[in-house]
Parts: C-alpha cells; structure tokens; sequence
C-alpha cells in the first residue's frame, strides 16, 4: 500500500474511533454533564479522545506532507506530524523517535522543549480551570452538608449534586491519565538522551530549560490530582449523607 492510501487509511479508522468513544462513560452512564469551564476544548484532552485526534491530525498531516515535491521535506514534514503523537506510546517511543529524527544532543533536546511547550500549556490551564471550578463547588458543598446536617437538604438537588461532580471526576480523571503519560514520557525521553554523558554549554542550556518544563508539568499535574481527590472526597461525603437519611424530602 502507498503511503499516501496508509495514511487515508489511518485518518478515516482514527476518525471513526473518534466517533465510537464519543459515548463511553467510566462512570455507567450518568446523565450530566461536567462543568463547561472544564470541557474547554482548548486544554480538555480526555484520553478517549485526545489521543486518536492527535493520530488523526497526524494522517492529515501526513497527507499534505506527501504532496511535497523534495523528498528531504517530505521526510521531515512526515516525522514532524508523527512527533508530538509518539509521547502517547511512551517514552522509549518518544525517546527512538527523537533519536531517529535528530542526530544531537542539541537537537534532540530542543525538539523534546518544542514539544513540551506546545502540550504542557494544556495542562496548566486545566489545572487552573480545575482548582477554580472546585473552589466555587466548595462553597455549594458547604450548604449542602449544613442542609444535610438540618435535615432539609432535598434528594434531588443531592443527587444532581453527586451526579455532577462524578461527571467532573470522569473527565479530571481522564486529563490526569493523559497528562501523567505525557510526564513519564518527558522524563524517560530527558534522561535517554543526557545518558550521564557530556554535555556542551549550548546542551546544559537546553537541559535546563526542559527541566523547567518537565517541573512546570509535575505541577500541573499536582495541582490536577488535588482537584479530583477534593471532587471524590465530596462525592463520597454527599453519597454517605444521602444514604444515612431517607427522611430527606
């Protein structure tokens, strides 16, 4: 098969992937839906999707980088659109991708940085939409657990609640998984490539700067947890409250 028909092939089977997990749910099927701020396509990468639209976006790209004319370009243009997809296969992956497109340590490096600041950006921003929309939660929760407390907190309301913050869960849960892949995949790539061996100035310089971003990332991905185990905290705590009073109207 050419290999403009193997990539067709890859964007339409990607596609319908995409399609088929559209409707899957961790959690069996609640019915509503997380809160807007976190379903932001700008940094929302749930792995049900994310990670077959990157191959999807990849097969597309490859498609245009068939239609160059220089065969050096075309090459370059393929791996490239393959590149930011191979952290997804971890980090020997992404390590034996980086190591076949760039002959360096210098070159290595700035390539596994390009591709650190083009992901890691997502991961701030959920993490930041994250911690906000909790602290906003955290306030109804207060109420709740006052109402549950005085008897009058009504059932519906409650699970409307819990089905809410398992909807939240659900897709924090699936950025977390995407974003912790990722993390290991850097790491492994970082220390594949330094191997304890000697480094130029220009290399350190660049050392440096991905260890920035491999920080700026465990951060992200601290503060991302710190979210989801409030969410499940409280989840359960309302889960329990409901429970342990069938008098709630």
């Amino acid at each position: 098969m050419s290999l403009y028909k193997s990539l067709i092939a890859v964007a339409v089977s990607t596609s319908l992937s995409l399609g088929g997990c559209a409707s899957t749910s961790a959690f069996g099927g609640s019915s509503a839906d997380p809160d807007p701020r976190l379903a932001n396509d700008d940094f929302n990468v749930e792995s049900s999707s994310y990670i077959t639209a990157c191959a999807t976006g990849a097969a597309i790209t490859g498609i245009g980088c068939v239609l160059l004319v220089d065969s050096n370009q075309r090459a370059a243009c393929i791996a490239a659109a393959a590149a930011g997809c191979a952290v997804f296969m971890g980090g020997n992956a992404l390590l034996d991708k980086l190591r076949s497109d760039y002959h360096s340590k210098e070159q290595q490096l700035d390539a596994l940085l390009a591709n650190m600041q083009s992901n890691n950006q997502k991961a701030i921003d959920m993490a930041a939409a994250a911690q906000a929309v909790y602290a906003d939660d955290q306030k109804r929760m207060a109420k709740l657990q006052r109402d549950i407390k005085n008897h009058t907190a009504q059932k519906q309301e409650l699970q409307q609640t819990i089905a809410q913050y398992d909807a939240n869960i659900e897709l924090l849960q699936d950025n977390l998984e995407v974003h912790l892949k990722s993390l290991d995949s850097y790491k492994t790539a970082r220390n594949g490539i330094v191997n304890g061996q000697y480094l130029t100035k220009a290399e350190k310089q660049r050392l440096k700067e991905c260890d920035q971003e491999i920080a700026e990332l465990q951060q992200a991905v601290d503060d991302l947890r710190q979210s989801l185990e409030g969410y499940i905290n409280a989840r359960n705590v309302l889960a329990i409250g409901l429970e342990q009073q069938p008098d709630v109207a």
